[in-house]
């Protein structure tokens, strides 16, 4: 919503908005490019505009929303926005529960640095551009696809409208049990996004995933996958992790091309491959992705290393479902193997939260130290809490001993201060942030 909004000011529109739970980096970029936005919902902010683009979190009660009904204004929801903006492009779009910003970044810098002048919007900011958009001349436009609601009055799922004539399919698992009923649900989403594209299109999978590689099978459309997997289209082997992470990658059988990344982990391997089989059908020479994968920095709060205080490294991540907790941590271990690792989570939703349970319990055995502050309830802030973040400590505790319940980040910064030691690793998990909890303990811990 951030970067769409900046993108329409420098397309000559004049921009305004509302967010009561926003939070950097979003706001930095809101902020940066003077658009004027308000902390409340309230009916004096709609004033007399010739649109409004209503976000999925909003809800038909918003009073903003109501005034904008009530005048009879425009109304429009931001992928049926964008999917008229770019439709003149070939939409390369990224979907998946996991991977989708890496990989929308990825693809991005590729194009970028091959000089296409792609337009891209990426649900997170580049730490190449420290944008998480461009407005370019060229022909391709690159998405991150979310399968989410579109809005209160369009229940689709946003990727739907954007017609991809590249889909990348990353990972398929359950989240967003307020949306679907049911795994089945989920599954059968991707399908029919995978099927939106044309004869002359392409599918790229991730068939490491068990369940990507069921739906890929059932796909008649052109496709191509990648993974670890020696039965993957484009497949990565003899993978070496250390200050850089090395590969190689055989296509269709055989040697392709080798390649190193500044990024850890098995996980963003994977999304390099994903990025090398879209760009590889685009036509992009091997020379040109291998210097725009050497180049590459990664995306903000994606595993991003915010800096290192009294020789204590501190990680900022988006990390909010198990399976991605789980993968972060692993590549945190590769990384980091003999350090000590602590890992600061925030609870994300009473829906997600209770229905994977779980899985949280078993998703921190990486770390040494398990801290779980409050819940963020976010857009169900205003129903009644089914779960508590005692409930995910104790879940936690069958799998790690070592966990602790401080519900606010200024306590946890105490608790860290007289803790963690010189050569630590502390790792934030949030979707929020934790009130910039990385910056502010990348600050204090220097005290």
């Amino acid at each position: 919503m951030s970067a769409m909004a900046v993108m329409m000011k420098k397309m000559g529109h004049q921009i305004s908005g509302s967010d009561q739970n926003a939070y950097p980096p979003a706001t930095d970029v809101i902020d940066r490019a003077k658009i004027k936005w308000f902390k409340k919902h309230l009916a004096s902010n709609i004033e007399n505009p010739d649109l409004v683009i209503i976000g999925n979190h909003i809800q038909q009660e918003n009073p903003e929303a109501q005034e904008a009904i009530k005048r009879n204004l425009k109304i429009i929801s931001l992928p049926e926005l964008i999917g008229q903006i770019f439709s003149d492009k070939k939409r390369i779009v990224i979907a998946g529960t996991h991977g989708k910003t890496t990989t929308t970044s990825l693809i991005s810098w590729i194009l970028e640095t091959a000089r296409t002048n792609p337009s891209y919007l990426i649900g997170g900011i580049m730490k190449n551009t420290d944008y998480g958009f461009k407005l370019g001349k060229g022909i391709f436009f690159v998405v991150e696809g979310d399968e989410y609601r579109t809005s209160f009055f369009d229940k689709r799922p946003k990727f739907f409208h954007y017609k991809p004539n590249i889909a990348v399919l990353t990972t398929c698992e359950l989240d967003h049990p307020d949306y679907f009923k049911n795994f089945t649900e989920v599954k059968k989403t991707f399908s029919n996004f995978l099927n939106l594209v044309p004869d002359n299109g392409m599918i790229v999978a991730g068939i490491d995933d068990k369940n990507v590689a069921e739906i890929f099978k059932k796909i008649k459309k052109p496709k191509i996958s990648y993974g670890i997997d020696k039965k993957a289209d484009y497949c990565a082997f003899d993978i070496e992790f250390g200050k850089k992470t090395k590969f190689k990658v055989q296509k269709k059988g055989k040697f392709f091309e080798e390649f190193e990344i500044q990024l850890s982990g098995v996980i963003n391997v994977q999304n390099c491959l994903a990025g090398v089989a879209v760009v590889d059908f685009l036509g992009i020479e091997n020379r040109k992705i291998k210097k725009a994968l050497a180049s590459f920095l990664g995306t903000k709060r994606r595993f991003e290393i915010v800096g290192k205080s009294k020789g204590i490294t501190i990680i900022d991540d988006y990390a909010h479902h198990p399976t991605k907790i789980e993968k972060t941590l692993a590549a945190s271990r590769t990384k980091f193997e003999k350090n000590k690792i602590y890992c600061i989570f925030e609870p994300h939703t009473y829906s997600r939260t209770k229905a994977l349970i779980s899985e949280y319990g078993k998703a921190f055995n990486q770390a040494d130290m398990v801290i779980i502050s409050k819940l963020m309830p976010a857009r169900e802030s205003d129903q009644k809490p089914t779960i508590q973040s005692k409930d995910v400590v104790s879940e936690i505790k069958k799998h790690n001993k070592n966990v602790k319940l401080i519900p606010e980040s200024s306590e946890i910064i105490k608790y860290l201060k007289l803790n963690a030691k010189k050569g630590n690793v502390i790792i934030v998990m949030s979707v929020g942030g934790l009130n910039n909890l990385a910056e502010n303990l990348k600050k204090e811990i220097k005290k």
